[in-house]
């Protein structure tokens, strides 16, 4: 008899067209599409641009220099994305 050796593996993963992604990868998707997320220096915010949608929201601090002019949608920026 031989013996057949089983390998377990841990931890959290997404699989998503036929792409295995580790937990730590998952973080910089977005949550609805995921899609790997982008970054806007000017507004210091990370954003999909195949949803067309902020992932964090602006802070509550009214006098903000990134948050105050903040447009609805990324694609809204001056510099496009």
């Amino acid at each position: 008899m031989s013996a057949t050796k089983k390998h377990a593996i841990e931890g959290t993963f997404l699989m998503k067209d036929g792409e295995v992604y580790d937990s730590h990868e998952v973080a910089n998707c977005c949550i609805i599409c995921l899609n790997p997320l982008a970054y806007n220096d000017e507004y210091d915010a990370h954003f999909c641009t195949t949803c067309d949608e902020w992932r964090e929201e602006t802070c509550i601090d009214p006098t903000c220099e990134y948050c105050l002019e903040r447009p609805k949608k990324p694609s809204h920026c001056k510099e496009g994305y």
